[in-house]
């Protein structure tokens, strides 16, 4: 059972139409995997600046771009926190929800916290995916993280007082970034279509 469910695994791979296969982007999309082992080289200015620019023209909520990016290389990261980034990457984004946007609009409205967190969270996470789709387009890898690799969790109590974060900003994920070790990069498993995705009413 664990050698079959195992080369399942490795067998994985993405459903591509063939008359799409020559898609750059959809490529990228479909074989983007989560890296965890990177190379010691580093990232260039240029290609870093390009990753954090497509996190700031990513899509959001009546353009209200709900998110900072707290940015670092690997020596800025441990003179921040006192430790190295995870997996040794040497690039590091933290992605933050900052409520405060939301607010300039829905002001005209009852305060609403459940709403400028969910709207906050929302479009962090697309230019989070942003960041990390385009960073796959430029030949560097990526896994976004629940850490710092402090607590092995997001401590939010911690950041807010690292980063000196105002109440409404809310650190959501770790991004590392890095040139991807050799190696196999199998697609973990995933629901079939038929589960995720229908027509008529939810199953």
């Amino acid at each position: 059972r664990f050698l079959s469910g195992l080369t399942r695994i490795l067998r994985g791979k993405p459903r591509t139409p063939p008359s799409l296969a020559d898609i750059a982007l959809l490529t990228t999309l479909l074989n983007r995997r989560s890296v965890r082992a990177f190379t010691a080289d580093p990232i260039p200015d240029d290609v870093f600046a390009a990753i954090l620019e497509a996190g700031r023209v990513a899509p959001s909520t009546v353009n209200l771009q709900t998110w900072s990016f707290a940015a670092f290389t690997a020596a800025e990261w441990a003179q921040q926190f006192g430790r190295p980034l995870p997996f040794k990457a040497p690039r590091g984004v933290i992605i933050l929800a900052d409520t405060h946007r939301a607010r300039s609009v829905l002001d005209v409205f009852p305060a609403s916290p459940l709403v400028e967190y969910t709207v906050g969270v929302m479009n962090a996470s697309l230019a989070a995916m942003a960041t990390n789709v385009a960073a796959e387009a430029l030949g560097v890898s990526s896994v976004m993280l629940s850490e710092t690799g402090r607590t092995g969790l997001l401590d939010a109590g911690y950041l807010a007082e690292q980063l000196a974060l105002p109440r409404g900003v809310v650190p959501l994920m770790t991004i590392v970034f890095g040139y991807a070790r050799p190696g196999l990069r199998p697609m973990p498993p995933r629901l079939p279509p038929e589960t995720v995705a229908f027509t008529g009413k939810y199953r």
